[in-house]
């Protein structure tokens, strides 16, 4: 996904049909360090014609949501 370049942000990301997507920053390394890394995930997505369901951030834990 990334072209060879080094990751921006990582986590879980589910195919649920062929432009619908799931995705969160639930990543052990390279999860999104705030919610606006997060959001600026998400927007690329939607940038590029998915349709995007995103748990969100977290405002507790201060770190992306798992699930709904």
């Amino acid at each position: 996904m990334t072209g060879g370049k080094p990751a921006y942000s990582g986590g879980e990301l589910w195919f649920i049909g062929p432009k619908q997507i799931f995705l969160n920053g639930c990543s052990g390394r390279y999860g999104p360090k705030n919610s606006a890394e997060l959001n600026a995930v998400v927007n690329l997505f939607l940038e590029s014609g998915f349709d995007v369901m995103c748990p969100g951030w977290d405002k507790d834990t201060n770190k992306p949501q798992k699930y709904w």
